[in-house]
């Protein structure tokens, strides 16, 4: 799906591999971190010197992979402390398995978007995951105080891959009967054998069963000496490798950490680096911002990197507040200037990751002219910025989060799913409700989609949950209809306005439904219709039938949270919308 060299510019974006140095930065993705070396687990594979940015303009396919990888990780970041189980649970069993389907071939179709593919994983596999993770809690008593481990510890490539070490145990995961345990129980045996050079010394073997939560541990020779029935162990483990070394390859270590890994003190950062090549900051080529410019404390930057960098040296004394100011100084936060602010926050984010400044940076390219200029022209003035130039950051705005957010993201903690329901009328409707664009004409387009949803309402009339969870789908089919549609169309806002009615007509408590689920998903939705005018003058009629004074201290304390979220992302529109909502109750 990708060239050659993507999947190693992948790689290099993960803490783990950040600060890898040539040569073994370029073979990022077949790299391995054990806790006392790294492994080369695809020595003949050769690089094709093709860095992500470049590999991210080359198709729509890696754009795609790449804007999914880049949420992934800034979920884990948010949601996920590596070694604890944490509160995201649902969340983070959807992305989990959504990549081990990527690892097992499980591959997305063409065209596809972000939000498809990280909806395609069946809901019957997320709740089983989710109910595995919950048993884990209370499964590893005494074990919260070991430091984070290795996932799928590489023994031989194809051959020989673990689940996990933890400290110095290796552990196999297991939903198995007592055959497969019996067969897990072999395999740990054997990956201990092969470690030849005691990059992970294991010291001891373990078999997790998932389903009742129970971990058994032994030491290595105990277990070997259990499983031959008392053959001499030593004998067998050297007959063991001494067969393994004619039909297969180890892995060996490739170097110790000390020099594969640039450990930089950021102090020293500007003194340490090779002055800079001018030429660097004025290619022969025509460059848009996205593209790779150069590689500093072992990450790569993009021209747009550079370019914030500069002006905020030059023009604001370093001072990046100074330089959010001076960039978003308008009344009103348009669609541009929310991408350069996304593009901001990020950059001070990984500069910060990476312990250097923007200063350290561009080093003496803040003194260039050609470069200012250029700088100051597409960070202050947006000239000639197009779409095609927009970097990651600007790609995944903070508005388009929250939007998916309030269309499918709390859709797993219903009673039951809207998911069925919702591709159930984007299959009726003739437009793709999820494309980019708009201005569509409602006229023999919007028919098919609320006939569709009137017959799932009278097909599942006596079944409440059910009921809410079609009825919350048209609320997202509505919404992204409107995003799709000329709202000046008078039959799309009549026909939304009603699917809003009896939605807050539906009697939700009796589903079952937690409130707190309901109105932080209620409130979120009914913030997107009512850029619309979908919510407008009939907020007390909603709110009234859906008994929302009912649940007042709730809903102030959800709305106070939303509010300090939105104002957080300067998303001033939502804030004023779900404060209106709560006044009208």
């Amino acid at each position: 799906m990708a060239p050659d060299g993507w999947a190693d510019g992948v790689a290099r974006r993960y803490p783990s591999h950040a600060a890898l140095v040539p040569p073994f930065r370029d073979r990022a993705a077949d790299l391995r971190p054990t806790a006392h070396g790294w492994v080369d687990i695809a020595p003949d594979r050769g690089t094709g010197g093709l860095s992500v940015s470049n590999a991210d303009e080359s198709g729509p396919g890696e754009g795609v992979l790449s804007g999914l990888l880049g949420r992934v990780r800034r979920y884990f970041t948010a949601h996920s402390t590596p070694g604890v189980i944490g509160d995201a649970e649902t969340g983070l069993a959807r992305i989990c398995l959504m990549l081990a389907r990527f690892e097992a071939g499980v591959l997305p179709e063409p065209g596809v978007t972000v939000e498809q593919i990280h909806r395609s994983v069946p809901e019957d596999e997320v709740r089983e995951l989710v109910g595995l993770v919950k048993t884990l809690h209370g499964a590893l008593p005494g074990r919260a105080g070991i430091p984070p481990g290795v996932a799928e510890p590489v023994f031989v490539r194809g051959w020989a891959e673990g689940d996990l070490m933890v400290g110095g145990t290796l552990i196999a995961v297991s939903l198995g009967d007592r055959a497969e345990v019996a067969r897990r129980l072999r395999h740990l045996v054997a990956h201990a054998w092969l470690d030849v050079d005691e990059l992970y010394r294991i010291r001891q073997l373990g078999v997790y069963l998932a389903v009742s939560g129970t971990l058994v541990t032994w030491p290595v020779a105990d277990l070997a000496a259990r499983l031959l029935s008392g053959a001499d162990p030593d004998a067998a483990r050297a007959e063991f490798r001494a067969l393994a070394e004619r039909e297969i390859t180890v892995p060996r270590p490739v170097a110790s950490p000390e020099t594969t890994v640039r450990r930089r003190d950021p102090a020293q950062a500007q003194a340490s680096r090779p002055a800079k090549k001018l030429n660097r900051a004025t290619p022969e080529w025509t460059v848009y911002g996205p593209e790779e410019w150069d590689t500093v404390a072992g990450v790569e930057w993009s021209y747009w990197d550079l370019w914030f960098s500069v002006v905020c040296v030059v023009d604001c004394g370093g001072d990046w507040d100074a330089l959010d100011v001076k960039v978003n100084s308008r009344s009103y936060l348009g669609e541009s200037d929310e991408r350069m602010w996304s593009h901001l926050v990020d950059l001070r984010d990984r500069l910060t990751a990476a312990g250097i400044t923007g200063g350290d940076l561009v080093g003496d390219l803040a003194g260039h002219r050609k470069t200012l200029t250029k700088a100051r022209s597409k960070v202050l003035e947006r000239t000639g910025v197009r779409d095609k130039d927009y970097s990651p950051a600007m790609r995944d705005v903070p508005s388009g989060r929250y939007a998916v957010r309030a269309h499918f993201g709390s859709w797993d903690l219903y009673p039951v799913s809207p998911r069925s329901f919702y591709q159930r009328l984007a299959g009726a409707t003739p437009f793709d409700l999820e494309a980019p664009g708009w201005g569509l004409p409602t006229f023999e387009n919007v028919d098919p989609l609320f006939e569709e949803l009137e017959e799932l309402e009278a097909e599942h009339a006596d079944d409440p949950p059910t009921l809410l969870a079609v009825r919350r789908a048209g609320l997202t089919a509505c919404s992204l209809a409107q995003h799709r549609c000329n709202d000046s169309y008078g039959d799309l806002g009549e026909h939304t306005l009603a699917v809003v009615q009896r939605f807050s007509r539906t009697d939700w408590r009796v589903t079952g439904i937690d409130p707190a689920v309901f109105w932080r998903d209620v409130l979120e939705v009914f913030a997107m219709l009512g850029n619309f005018g979908a919510t407008y003058e009939h907020e007390s009629e909603l709110m009234t039938n859906l008994d929302a004074e009912r649940d007042r201290d709730l809903l102030e304390r959800i709305v106070d949270d939303l509010r300090a979220s939105y104002a957080a992302e300067r998303l001033d529109w939502q804030a004023r919308e779900v404060k209106s909502l709560l006044e009208s109750v």
